[in-house]
């Protein structure tokens, strides 16, 4: 059964089959708020967005937290702490979700969120990494 977190997202979009299948509703531990919030508010501005489609048949399994299985990324990524996510955008530029996501960085510092992959070209990485007095995105090489 899936988990419906708000309007737009079920949990399972955030974890791996094996975490969820195996924590149910506790998957929610592995998935830092900030990342939840922002996923949200993304998909109030710019439409249908994909993070993880495995629940579906989809082969999208690793956009959100990645546990001690996954061998994708950096052994430290903030994905293997639940502070990170990778979303696509059905319908808008990711170009243009980067800009907003610049633009108005007090919204999403509001969040929590403090990073963004800066040269990623189909996909949004945001991510809430601790960032001293933060009051703009921090962009980094993924």
């Amino acid at each position: 059964m899936r988990i419906k977190l708000n309007k737009y997202f079920y949990l399972d979009e955030f974890v791996s089959p094996f975490i969820y299948n195996m924590y149910g509703a506790s998957s929610i531990w592995f998935v830092a708020k900030p990342i939840i919030e922002a996923a949200f508010h993304l998909r109030t501005m710019f439409g249908p967005t994909i993070i993880n489609d495995w629940y579906d048949g989809g082969d999208r399994m690793w956009s959100g937290f990645r546990d001690s299985s996954c061998t994708i990324g950096a052994l430290n990524s903030f994905h293997k702490h639940g502070k990170a996510f990778d979303s696509i955008y059905k319908d808008a530029n990711i170009e243009d979700v980067k800009k907003y996501v610049i633009n108005n960085h007090k919204i999403f510092n509001a969040f929590g969120i403090t990073a963004m992959e800066a040269n990623s070209s189909n996909w949004l990485h945001l991510d809430c990494r601790n960032v001293p007095n933060s009051n703009s995105i921090l962009l980094v090489n993924g």
